[in-house]
């Protein structure tokens, strides 16, 4: 559970940074599932990013990032426009990034259960 507290503190940092002021300007494209099956995803390719050597990072962030959007049938302009929508809400965040954490418990799981990496 200790790797998941950093993602509690990316939560609290977003809710900080969230702005309950503005009316929301319009509806998100993408569902909240897909929203965190893609936020999970990317989430899993920065914890592996942080092994990557310095000078490779960014070329391999970004090619992996472009897989990401190609899996999910989305680009990154349509990420950060739901992310900015999700983000007026609080509460939708919330949801999501406990949905991410059941997804990638899930994950861990799974990969607990392969008997070649034990």
């Amino acid at each position: 559970m200790k790797r998941y507290a950093w993602f509690l503190i990316l939560t609290i940092i977003f809710f900080s940074a969230c702005n309950n002021s503005g009316k929301l300007l319009e509806e998100p494209t993408i569902d909240q599932e897909k929203m965190a099956q893609v936020a999970t995803d990317l989430h899993i390719i920065e914890a592996h990013l942080q092994n990557a050597p310095a000078k490779q990072r960014d070329s391999i962030k970004s090619l992996l990032y472009h897989q990401i959007y190609k899996i999910h049938n989305i680009d990154s302009t349509e990420l950060l426009e739901n992310q900015k929508i999700y983000y007026q809400q609080p509460e939708m965040v919330e949801a999501i990034y406990g949905r991410i954490l059941e997804l990638l418990d899930e994950k861990e799981k799974k990969l607990d259960a392969m008997p070649e990496l034990k």
